[in-house]
């Protein structure tokens, strides 16, 4: 399977490469759909010290580089944290599942086997996916995951924003490693 790094980006003067991880986890987008989410997303990502996701982009939101107008959105929503993130694409989801050698967690919006994330515990290494803003995670990806995962909602709001799924989910998952 083939992965290509989009961004490479450098930090207090040094090459990152492939980082490993602060925090332990990691993060696979599956098909984004809306370029705003995937700068908060990078922004989040940030704040949480990952620096490195994986994404699966049909779309091609995620380039080598952009143009002025467009440098300068993701700049201005992102807070320039869309620089300090490494985005590696992936071309085929199910083969990069199907490999991953540690606990693959798909987030999912209602599924018999899932586990409420207030319920769940992370480890490290778990590679944590969020699915497309319109269609989610597509089910025969969700069957090759070892674990599902759904954010207990009380409101009559059928989802949430990708951007904001991924940050609580995020904040639970560091919270829990770094403790």
């Amino acid at each position: 399977m083939r992965e290509t790094k989009v961004r490479g980006t450098k930090v207090r003067g040094k090459v990152r490469g492939d980082l490993m991880i602060d925090n332990g986890v990691e993060v696979l987008l599956y098909s984004p759909k809306d370029f705003r989410n995937v700068c908060v997303i990078a922004r989040t990502l940030e704040v949480f010290g990952i620096h490195r996701c994986y994404v699966y982009d049909p779309n091609d939101l995620i380039r080598p580089s952009y143009g002025k107008r467009y440098s300068r959105k993701l700049r201005k929503i992102s807070s320039g944290a869309f620089f300090l993130v490494d985005f590696i694409k992936v071309d085929d989801p199910l083969e990069f599942i199907g490999r991953y050698k540690k606990r693959t967690i798909a987030t999912v919006l209602g599924n018999k086997k899932q586990v409420f994330l207030d319920k769940f515990r992370f480890v490290k290494s778990d590679l944590l996916i969020f699915g497309s803003e319109a269609t989610g995670i597509p089910d025969d990806l969700v069957k090759i995951c070892d674990k599902r995962l759904l954010i207990r909602q009380f409101g009559k709001t059928q989802s949430l924003n990708l951007g904001m799924a991924v940050g609580i989910v995020l904040y639970e998952a560091v919270k829990q490693i770094k403790s």
